[in-house]
């Protein structure tokens, strides 16, 4: 097609105008990037430039990434379209950041890691943007334990192990990430997980941190320390004072584990500076050990030694006792004339004072009590005060009369115990006792076999002497109602029964006692000296028995029925059965009576065998079976006193 001349020469305009753009275009880039850059100066933020014309889209490259360490860099791109996706070079962009905490812009996209997070950095052109989401997560890179330098503990001592974890450059990763631990040697260091490590028997190892795949290791070391110095042997040893110990002083040093330390200084010294240690410092052996051996000092009673160490703030106290030495040690009663109730504590206390034979005091000297006398001693001190004194109480023994009490100065073998004596009283009346006279039996109006005899004690069962007695009887006579007891305790006393026998009784009292005394007896009737017939059958016949028994009552002179007399029957006609028996215990005697065939008076004779005048008669009149009832007779011999 041929060309116009008109539309050649448009054409041309339309070329050379849009070369002149493009090359204005390139100015407003290149000036724009300057700007960007800081070459030339800034525009204010928000004014738009000629290359802003046209935006339609901001993009940042990378639109994700992930920082490592703390002061990493990361340079974002920023690419501006317009609608045509032309990239638009020349616009001014404008920079951002949510999250200043996370990280930092410098400049020109370039961002920062400060610290773990995530942040937004948005580019903008006027009011068309583009964001990259920026997260900062430290990775470990390095472990350091225990600030790199080697972990020494003492023998079960327990210790935080420091660990921390770094990234690439070397600043801290927060915690919160799991660290597993370990120990080559759990023998010698354990370490649980939350690094408490512990150290538990002499020796080395490595202990291990892993964070994140990352593992530090330092080594671990377990020395025995000193904790205490033990006595082994030598403690509580006797010896005269100012003598040599008969055996070795020998401690050991241990560790917390209870191990011996060896190769450490031991010092030995008295604590009153009195006595002596050869040698006074001694190294302690592989076990453990230091031996020395002891002289005391010159006065009697508890002597220390101490053993210590430099590592140790406490020591090892020794205790010796040093005899006292008889020549030198003089012991003398504090009181004298104790006087006291049998078995019961002495009002007064017991004391002795020690000292040496210039008089002076001499303290803290075992002192020892006993009696061989009963009761007991009780000391209120084991050992003599700062007065040289020491006092005891004493309970008297149950026995009245003298007691003594010894006390031991020391062991008792160099000093001879002392002698203290105390009268032993007895108490008051606690006891009224019959000794003898209980339950006797004797005659009516007369004194029983045996006196009584009554005994008074105190509490503790000595006699009392001196007591006076209430004496009362239901019925007789006595000889004292008012004895006294003699030098024994005892009193004495007769009874005489009264006229009636029978069973009476004596009371026996102390005043001030409650408790009383009762003595039976039994008052015996006289010798049998009267016979009596009790009534007699009503009817008889001759030839026939009488249809009951006859009875007859023996009684002494008083009228007390006298059972066991035997009474003889003798009959003048008929006959009798039994003709011979004794009265029972009402002093009855009976028998049959088989009147003779005569009618007529009849008589029956009773009297007590052996005893003379001690008769009855009973006469009865028999009758023909058929004839009037038959009819008595009584007739009696009755003594009087």
């Amino acid at each position: 097609m041929p060309i116009l001349p008109g539309k050649t020469h448009f054409s041309l305009a339309f070329k050379i105008t849009a070369a002149v753009l493009s090359a204005l275009t390139a100015a407003v880039t290149i000036f724009s990037f300057a700007h960007s850059y800081g070459l030339i100066g800034a525009a204010p933020p928000l004014a738009l430039t000629v290359g802003d014309l046209g935006v339609s889209w901001v993009g940042l490259a990378p639109a994700n990434d992930t920082l490592a360490s703390l002061g990493d860099t990361i340079q974002l791109a920023a690419t501006v379209t317009d609608n045509n996706g032309t990239a638009l070079v020349g616009a001014t962009i404008h920079w951002s950041n949510d999250n200043p905490g996370v990280v930092k812009l410098i400049g020109g996209g370039r961002v920062v890691a400060e610290g773990a997070g995530t942040a937004t950095v948005i580019a903008s052109v006027g009011e068309t943007f583009g964001r990259s989401r920026i997260t900062v997560r430290q990775k470990v890179a390095l472990v350091r334990l225990n600030g790199d330098s080697a972990l020494t503990l003492s023998e079960d001592e327990r210790r935080q192990v420091p660990v921390h974890a770094l990234d690439a450059r070397g600043f801290v990763v927060p915690f919160g990430r799991p660290t597993t631990w370990r120990s080559l040697d759990t023998t010698v260091v354990s370490i649980d997980s939350a690094g408490v490590a512990t150290g538990h028997a002499q020796g080395t190892t490595r202990i291990t941190a892993s964070i994140d795949g990352v593992t530090a290791e330092v080594p671990a070391r377990v020395m025995a320390r000193p904790k205490a110095l033990e006595v082994v042997s030598g403690a509580e040893q006797r010896a005269r004072a100012g003598g040599p110990l008969p055996l070795p002083i020998v401690v050991r040093l241990v560790s917390t584990r209870g191990l011996p330390v060896a190769g450490e200084a031991v010092r030995f010294r008295t604590s009153d500076g009195r006595g002596s240690a050869d040698p006074a410092v001694v190294v302690t052996d592989e076990q453990g050990r230091a031996h020395t051996s002891w002289t005391l000092g010159e006065l009697p009673g508890r002597q220390r030694l101490l053993a210590t160490d430099e590592h140790l703030d406490s020591a090892a106290v020794i205790v010796a006792e040093a005899e006292p030495v008889a020549a030198n040690t003089r012991v003398a009663a504090l009181r004298e004339g104790l006087r006291g109730p049998a078995g019961r504590l002495l009002a007064d206390t017991l004391g002795v004072r020690v000292t040496d034979s210039l008089g002076r005091a001499l303290a803290d000297v075992p002192v020892s009590w006993s009696t061989d006398d009963g009761g007991s001693i009780t000391g209120i001190e084991t050992r003599t005060d700062s007065l040289g004194e020491a006092h005891a109480t004493w309970t008297l023994g149950a026995r009245s009369g003298v007691q003594q009490a010894r006390v031991r100065v020391g062991s008792g073998r160099s000093v001879p115990p002392l002698g203290i004596d105390a009268v032993a009283a007895a108490g008051a009346p606690a006891k009224l006792a019959l000794v003898s006279g209980r339950a006797q039996k004797g005659r009516v109006r007369a004194p029983l076999p045996d006196r009584l005899v009554f005994r008074v004690t105190d509490a503790a069962g000595n006699p009392v002497p001196g007591v006076t007695l209430a004496l009362e009887a239901s019925a007789g006579e006595l000889s004292d109602s008012a004895p006294a007891t003699d030098s024994a305790g005892v009193a004495r006393v007769r009874w005489t029964m009264p006229r009636e026998a029978g069973d009476w009784h004596l009371t026996a009292r102390v005043p001030g006692m409650s408790r009383e005394v009762e003595v039976p007896a039994t008052a015996l009737p006289a010798p049998p000296a009267n016979v009596t017939f009790g009534v007699a059958p009503a009817t008889g016949a001759s030839g026939k028995p009488l249809d009951r028994s006859v009875s007859v009552t023996v009684t002494d002179v008083y009228g007390n029925s006298v059972p066991g007399a035997v009474v003889l029957f003798t009959a003048r006609s008929g006959a009798v059965s039994p003709r011979k028996t004794a009265a029972d215990a009402h002093g009855v005697a009976r028998t049959r009576w088989t009147l003779g065939r005569t009618a007529g008076d009849q008589s029956l004779g009773a009297s007590v065998v052996g005893i003379s005048g001690a008769r009855a008669t009973l006469t009865v009149t028999a009758a023909d079976p058929e004839s009037t009832p038959a009819k008595r007779k009584t007739t009696t011999h009755r003594r009087h006193p």
